[in-house]
């Protein structure tokens, strides 16, 4: 049995569920993108097939691992070996034409738009595969993602994860949507009446729907056993397999699917990922951000000016802007620690976004998306990620929800009052006690321990004024004022130690502002004591073993990894002295730390 399943509901559209019970720390998915591009000051560090850093091939300048056409490319000696090469996809996406005739240095966007363009011409069974799977990648009887679909009776035929038809007798692609929607709690209709989720699809019940599942079933056992299975080398690790016969697999749009018992069918590990070009037009698009709206024309306009053939290969200007706000709105960053580059992953646009996730998403050497259970999560329950900064206050997440997303959060964190009385708390100036609001004076806050009541007004200038210091501290340490930005950063510090609770967000970002600007400016005491600051906001918001624990784990880890290097720094700087060897041992401690939290969450061998 698989670890999760794909399921559908009217409140929550299509969404993944536990099949059984997981334990924190279980490995839920990997995904490989349906398309991918470094950035450009990435392309020479890293190769384009595979992801992987190879600052050593790079040192020696080997002609024979760079593009011998553009000379901006590298390609490791598995990717330039494989049977489908990333070096010939690079050739026939026009991408090497590209960055031959270019000088620029900002070619992300236009290289992943030849890439996708690449991926709909040659269709998802041409792509290479990846040796890591989904829950379900076979099923033999999917959902088309996107209406209309043409119904099809030819058992050879079967559709996989998405709808993307696969030909089992090597002939033609053809679009297929057999199989019926099946209710989400275990019920029956009747007989002749449609799916409550308004697809037209004739529901079965009884003897007649036991028979045709029957038939489904064994039309998807031949059809399994003469697929042909790539890439058999797989991560030790990989934890999903496909589903079980029970499970439901519903598309966003019309139609739906029953999975067959795949798992004594092949070897589902050993199965590729193959998202669909359905998968990706059914991906949702636009943006109530006006500035998000006019970039994603800018570079539409500017990608059809650099290469037209993206125009004719997508369908028109008018599809690639919106397949460009596709790419805005849905594609994830490449990268851990730092960001090398973009993927597109559709199965992974599946997880539904809570303020309080019980999973968290990263990726493998290979840039292949992860999710990872960050706590326990009962079987039945849904799994979830956090698309946004978890530790904003509530007005602030509904904020960035509804422009980047256009969508409103209704999770428990967000329709919980008491949620955010910390994030966004306030302290008496006298007894440092938490305020509360007054009942008895609207639009004041009281201390509860020595009656002090303060206008709501007055404390939420105190917040704008920190706000506003440390946005200025992060625009002078962006332009490399080090110095300035310390000392606006300690002016928000100052500010909001008088009104703000110690773990409020504003007082957050004004640590994180000291301790990046005491780092630079060499002084490495201060930056210790200002990102274990960071890490008391992380473990009292964000509690072991409380309703919010691991919804910020993976910041928490890179916070242990940042004070690690920074008392490493602090003990060179007082070698001489006689703390050198506490704040050595201290040093180690928290690499230990950090290492223990990154194999929990990213694995052994990332």
């Amino acid at each position: 049995m698989s670890t999760v399943s794909l399921r559908c509901s009217k409140e929550r559209g299509r969404h993944f569920a536990a099949s059984q019970f997981l334990a924190a720390g279980t490995l839920l998915l990997r995904i490989s993108p349906v398309a991918s591009s470094l950035l450009d000051e990435e392309l020479t560090r890293f190769c384009s097939g595979c992801f992987q850093p190879s600052f050593a091939e790079v040192r020696r300048v080997s002609r024979s691992n760079i593009c011998p056409e553009c000379r901006r490319v590298f390609f490791c000696k598995e990717c330039r070996q494989a049977t489908e090469s990333p070096a010939a996809a690079h050739a026939d996406s026009g991408e090497c034409a590209l960055l031959r005739r270019t000088t620029r240095s900002d070619t992300l966007h236009v290289r992943f738009l030849l890439r996708l363009a690449r991926f709909r011409a040659r269709g998802s069974s041409a792509r290479r595969a990846q040796p890591y799977i989904t829950l379900s990648d076979l099923t033999p009887a999917g959902p088309r993602a996107t209406p209309p679909a043409v119904a099809s009776d030819d058992p050879s035929r079967i559709v996989t994860h998405g709808g993307s038809p696969t030909p089992t007798d090597g002939g033609t692609l053809e679009p297929t949507d057999v199989g019926s929607c099946e209710p989400t709690d275990g019920g029956t209709r009747d007989a002749g009446s449609t799916c409550e989720r308004g697809c037209g699809t004739p529901q079965k019940n009884g003897a007649a729907a036991a028979d045709q599942d029957d038939g489904d079933r064994t039309a998807a056992s031949d059809a399994l056993s003469r697929l042909s299975l790539r890439n058999a080398a797989v991560d030790s690790d990989a934890a999903c397999t496909a589903d079980s016969a029970d499970a439901d697999v519903t598309a966003r749009g019309p139609g739906a699917a029953r999975i067959a018992p795949v798992s004594s069918l092949i070897d589902v590990e050993r199965t590729p990922v193959c998202d669909s070009w359905d998968d990706v037009m059914a991906l949702e698009a636009g943006t109530n951000d006006p500035h998000t709206l006019r970039m994603c024309v800018e570079i539409s306009r500017a990608a059809l000016l650099e290469c037209p053939q993206i125009g004719e290969q997508l369908g028109g200007a008018a599809a690639v802007e919106r397949l460009v706000q596709v790419m805005v709105r849905n594609a994830h960053e490449i990268g851990h620690p730092h960001r090398i580059g973009i993927g597109l992953f559709p199965t992974g646009a599946v997880f539904n976004h809570d303020c309080r996730p019980n999973a968290v998403f990263f990726h493998d050497n290979s840039g292949c998306l992860c999710f990872r259970a960050v706590r326990d999560i009962p079987a039945g329950a849904e799994i979830c990620s956090a698309y946004i900064d978890p530790y904003q206050p509530t007005r602030l997440r509904q904020r960035e929800l509804q422009a980047r997303y256009a969508f409103v959060c209704r999770c428990e964190r967000c329709l919980d009052p008491d949620s955010d009385r910390y994030v966004s708390g306030f302290v008496c100036p006298k007894c440092r006690a938490l305020l509360a609001p007054d009942h008895e004076r609207p639009g004041t806050l009281s201390c509860t321990q020595c009656g002090v009541w303060i206008e709501r007004a007055k404390l939420g200038e105190a917040e704008a004024t920190v706000l506003k210091y440390q946005d200025a501290a992060v625009e002078a340490s962006n332009r490399g004022s080090y110095t300035d930005a310390m000392s606006l950063a300690t002016q928000a510090f100052t500010v909001g130690s008088k009104w703000l609770h110690p773990w409020h967000h504003a007082m957050l970002g004004a640590y994180q502002c000291i301790a990046v600007s005491a780092e630079e400016t060499g002084q490495p005491a201060v930056s210790v004591a200002f990102i274990r600051r960071q890490l008391d906001c992380l473990h009292g918001v964000f509690a072991a073993g409380g309703p919010h624990s691991g919804c910020c784990l993976l910041a928490e880890t890179k916070k242990w990894h940042q004070l690690a290097l920074a008392l490493q720094q602090h003990a060179q700087q007082a070698a001489q002295s006689s703390d050198a060897s506490t704040i050595i041992t201290e040093s180690l401690k928290a690499f230990e730390t950090a290492l223990e939290k990154f194999k929990f969450l990213l694995g052994q061998q990332h």
